[in-house]
């Protein structure tokens, strides 16, 4: 019967499939001490100088281990792999089977320790961005499911984990990787609000009005709310540079990622955290056409002071490593992904943040609606003024981002009409604040249902009144 010392001999010098299912079964077969037979065997090569020799070993040491069941693996094994995979993390030649041995290893009995050790090493001491893309891919994975795996041993350091994942990886470009980066992103912030983390903590960093911020300018400020903000601040600004989308799958894309694929992806992850809401309107709102022509009597003070409403964030970082295929952001984009982001958003968005961008982002909308029931004079002197696929597109964000606006300003009208009622009811004077849904929707309304409506205009705002779109445009019902 063939050694483990002749089956490692032979799978190095040839590798090839059956050579490593030889290898593996033998250590299968085993108990650990087969497998501390392997490690032996292959001490030259993984301490060799020569770069190829010792990414052999090191990978074929991490596809045994992948066929594995190390459930059952003694402590003290499973303590050593770790801290030699670790240790390697850096030796990049042998980046990819480095990773490959460290994701086998998530599924052993790993201590606590262990699993934060590969986290920060991975995170803070391994150069991801130098990796080419596979091996980027490779440690997106391995940090995803040490997230998913064992949080309980990371959830002490939340944001420890998730600042240096953002700085580690930030800048991906590659789609794949990119759908990747954001699943890690959206996972660490829900574990960080879940367990009120410092910059996570909603209660104590709730938008206020131009009002509030006012009357508190002569507070020195705390230290400690300055220090909470900093986390989330830092993921809002580095996700706000993706924004928006603009990608155009190669031919023949066996991966079939789109342009929604990495929007959705990026918007889901921006739900993670009711932190976001207030920046996200702020930033999104500036996005649409018409915001910069709007008055800036309703500035609002954003969460975080180094933003003002509506102040677009900076142009996107570019990487020379990153795969090409995500291009760098359009200089005048459609409104359509914006109206978009805050339909899909309007959720996270708690009454004082509607009500410091209440009036310029109901304007706003109003003249994006008035932008379909007029054609520009261009077009209809070309007699080209018919609504094409774009102009349906936009036509459909606009309607879904005012019922979704409609939904979460009704909500919030109706707390405060109750919190009044609560008051009156307690013998204490009460002034409700200005309902929000009308100042959202009358100005997209009323360019749906002035007098002789062109175009398709009408229909995006006549379901928020009841109406058939004909009747909005002033014709009979269609029966």
């Amino acid at each position: 019967m063939a050694t483990i010392d002749t089956l490692t001999a032979a799978h190095l010098s040839s590798p090839s499939p059956s050579s490593l299912t030889a290898v593996a079964d033998h250590v299968i077969r085993g108990d650990h001490a087969a497998l501390q037979q392997l490690v032996g065997a292959l001490g030259p090569q993984l301490t060799s100088t020569d770069e190829r020799e010792r990414s052999q070993a090191t990978l074929l040491l991490a596809d045994v281990l992948s066929r594995m069941a190390l459930s059952e693996l003694p402590a003290d094994s499973v303590a050593h792999l770790a801290d030699f995979f670790c240790n390697r993390l850096t030796d990049y030649p042998c980046a990819a089977a480095v990773m490959r041995g460290l994701l086998a290893l998530l599924s052993s009995p790993l201590q606590a320790e262990h699993a934060l050790r590969i986290g920060t090493t991975l995170l803070e001491e391994c150069d991801v961005r130098s990796l080419v893309q596979a091996e980027r891919h490779a440690a997106l994975t391995l940090a995803n499911e040490l997230v998913r795996a064992h949080w309980a041993a990371l959830s002490s350091s939340g944001v420890r984990m998730l600042l240096p994942a953002l700085r580690a990886l930030d800048g991906e470009k590659d789609p794949r990787n990119l759908l990747l980066y954001l699943q890690l992103l959206r996972t660490l912030c829900q574990r960080c609000e879940e367990q009120r983390a410092p910059g996570f903590d909603v209660t104590a960093n709730q938008l206020e009005t131009d009002a509030v911020h006012s009357s508190m300018q002569s507070r020195a400020p705390q230290a400690a709310t300055l220090c909470e903000q900093v986390a989330a601040e830092e993921v809002f600004e580095a996700l706000a540079l993706y924004f928006p989308i603009a990608f155009t799958p190669p031919p023949n894309d066996p991966h079939r990622i789109t342009e929604q694929h990495l929007l959705q992806a990026l918007l889901r992850t921006l739900r993670a955290s009711r932190f976001f809401g207030p920046p996200a309107l702020t930033f999104f709102g500036s996005k649409l056409h018409a915001a910069e022509e709007q008055p800036t009597k309703m500035q609002a003070r954003a969460t975080f002071a180094s933003h003002t409403p509506f102040d677009p964030l900076p142009s996107p970082r570019t990487s020379p490593h990153l795969a090409p295929h995500l291009a760098p952001p359009r200089t005048s984009p459609s409104p359509a992904q914006a109206l978009q982001a805050i339909a899909v958003l309007a959720p996270t968005f708690d009454a004082a943040t509607l009500a410091a961008h209440a009036q310029r982002l109901g304007a706003a909308l109003g003249a994006e609606v008035a932008s379909l029931a007029s054609p520009p004079p261009l077009a209809a002197a070309l007699g080209l003024a018919g609504p094409d696929a774009s102009e349906a597109a936009l036509r459909d964000a606009i309607a879904a981002c005012l019922a979704a606006l409609a939904t979460a300003a009704a909500a919030a009208d109706r707390a405060a009409a109750g919190r009044a009622a609560a008051a009156a009811d307690g013998d204490v004077a009460a002034s409700p604040p200005p309902p929000l849904l009308p100042t959202l929707v009358t100005d997209a309304v009323s360019a749906c249902v002035a007098p002789s409506p062109r175009g398709p205009g009408a229909e995006v705002t006549a379901p928020l009144l009841g109406l058939h779109p004909c009747v909005a445009r002033g014709g009979n019902p269609v029966s």
